[in-house]
């Protein structure tokens, strides 16, 4: 739970900050900060690939997941590209989604955002 609300806020932090503040350190410091939550959720995200997914079948499931996910990124890094001058609101509905995802989990698994998960 906690991983999808700090990675949306650092985001948010990330891609705004630069409204407020016109130094380069506050984007480094972040850069370093998105890396620990966005750890937490790949943690978990490998882990359940691997828990939930039969031996036999688990290299097809990893080489779908991982070739899905370069895809992925080389179409958002195209469109991104294409839509330069508006890219910024596709970031912030980037952290949005972290940051609904986070209200989800919360609300259905987590006892708070910094919890453990419900028994």
């Amino acid at each position: 739970c906690w991983s999808s609300w700090g990675t949306g806020i650092l985001l948010l932090l990330f891609f705004f900050y630069p409204l407020l503040l016109p130094y380069l350190w506050p984007g480094l410091l972040l850069t370093i900060l998105i890396g620990l939550p966005a750890a937490g959720w790949g943690a978990a995200q490998m882990t359940l690939l691997q828990t939930e997914t039969v031996p036999e079948k688990r290299g097809r499931v990893f080489s779908a997941y991982l070739a899905t996910f370069g895809a992925a990124q080389l179409v958002g890094m195209g469109v991104s590209g294409l839509l330069g001058e508006i890219s910024v609101m596709f970031i912030s509905v980037d952290a949005s989604m972290y940051l609904l995802a986070g209200a989800l989990l919360t609300l259905s698994i987590c006892d708070s955002p910094f919890g453990s998960p419900r028994a």
